[in-house]
């Protein structure tokens, strides 16, 4: 992922940053969900979701090539 592709050589950095994307996100839905923008909440995670899919597929499809 050429967005976090310089913190490969630094696990704890690299857990750290995936932590922390993982928690806001998380906060952020549970915000808007309890703001009753339930539609904007449920689209945040879907979004979220989809792209950790589309990284998830690349990383695959880099890793299937080595």
């Amino acid at each position: 992922n050429p967005l976090v592709g310089g913190l490969a050589a630094h696990p704890a950095a690299f857990w750290t940053i995936k932590a922390a994307s993982t928690v806001a996100t998380i906060f952020f839905a549970e915000q808007l969900w309890r703001q009753n923008h339930r539609k904007q909440a449920v689209l945040l995670m879907v979004v979220a979701n989809g792209a950790m899919g589309v990284v998830a597929t690349r990383n695959a499809s880099v890793l299937s090539r080595r």
